[in-house]
């Protein structure tokens, strides 16, 4: 008798939950609800908060922002290194929260000045919109 396949798993209760993004903006720190799978860009321009962006495909860099706290998913990055996240980068743009999290924005440069020290692709112009 040929095996039937596998159904995915429901989700488990807490991956059904909004998490909550505490963004630490230039000019003041704001909380927005991210739903279950969603990425943090679109929560924040959802929430009416606007966050620098160019391609909305990790790739770029232009919505860098660093992590305080919490854990995201970035596998959705066109371009996202190991050594990103052990510096604290991610990129909202494809950023997943999977905990609430605590994120400075606006870390574009920063994290081009860290691609470039670890020789990884950093792009050299893009004008944030």
């Amino acid at each position: 008798m040929p095996q039937q396949p596998h159904a995915p798993e429901p989700p488990r209760p807490a991956d059904a939950l909004p998490h909550t993004a505490e963004l630490h903006l230039p000019d003041r720190v704001v909380r927005v609800k991210v739903p279950p799978g969603g990425f943090l860009w679109d929560a924040a321009a959802a929430s009416g908060v606007t966050l620098p962006h160019v391609c909305l495909q990790g790739w770029c860099l232009t919505c860098a922002a660093r992590l305080v706290a919490g854990r995201v998913d970035m596998s959705a990055a066109r371009r996202y290194y190991p050594a990103d996240e052990a510096a604290g980068f991610i990129l909202p743009c494809t950023a997943v929260p999977v905990t609430d999290v605590v994120v400075v924005t606006h870390q574009r440069d920063a994290m081009i000045q860290h691609r470039r020290q670890h020789r990884l692709p950093a792009p050299s112009g893009g004008k944030p919109r």
